[in-house]
């Protein structure tokens, strides 16, 4: 059965379980369910950043990649039958991929991660030294939301890690009405 993970679990309130998935509302320590919503983005100059990267990679439609003896990953695409091309892949830039979502509560301003990329879920597993130390920029949300919903995913073996979610969806409640707010695939 799918848990609550361990850095939510002060929060999470009202669970509801279904086969493979939970849903859970959050409430801040202080009692406080009204939150403002934030996501992080990428400045004016990461994005030339990404776009340059983006122009660099090989545009092949299938990359194929095998373990060496080297211990590297090794690309490569099949041309004719049986020569292959090994092509190289330009490491991406640390922001790259990085998405992070937290609450902010309206009563005590304390700040509850709900998501991010590099600790949360399959990929976390996956995130490189750069990219955990990288410091995301933030919008300020001006709307405030009277409840917040997170609904989670697994979808393997349950006995494992908590935090190893495989899909995660962020609801904002406003006049009892949820609206998605953000939604990932982790895995």
């Amino acid at each position: 059965m799918i848990a609550v993970p361990d850095y939510l679990e002060p929060y999470a309130q009202n669970e509801k379980r279904g086969g493979e998935y939970l849903s859970f509302d959050i409430r801040c320590s202080c009692g406080c369910e009204s939150f403002h919503l934030r996501k992080n983005y990428l400045t004016a100059q990461e994005l030339m950043i990404k776009e340059e990267y983006m122009r660099s990679r090989p545009r092949f439609r299938r990359v194929q990649g095998e373990l060496g003896e080297d211990g590297k990953i090794h690309h490569y695409v099949r041309r004719f039958f049986f020569f292959r091309q090994e092509v190289e892949i330009p490491e991406a830039p640390a922001f790259d991929g990085v998405q992070v979502v937290k609450a902010v509560c309206e009563s005590c301003g304390r700040e509850i991660i709900l998501f991010d990329s590099r600790a949360n879920g399959l990929d976390a597993e996956l995130a490189s030294e750069a990219a955990r130390e990288y410091v995301p920029h933030f919008r300020e949300d001006r709307p405030q939301y009277s409840g917040v919903c997170v609904w989670l995913e697994q979808d393997w073996d349950r006995t494992v890690d908590p935090n190893l979610f495989t899909w995660i969806r962020i609801c904002r409640k406003k006049a009892e009405k949820k609206r998605y707010f953000f939604e990932a695939e982790t895995g």
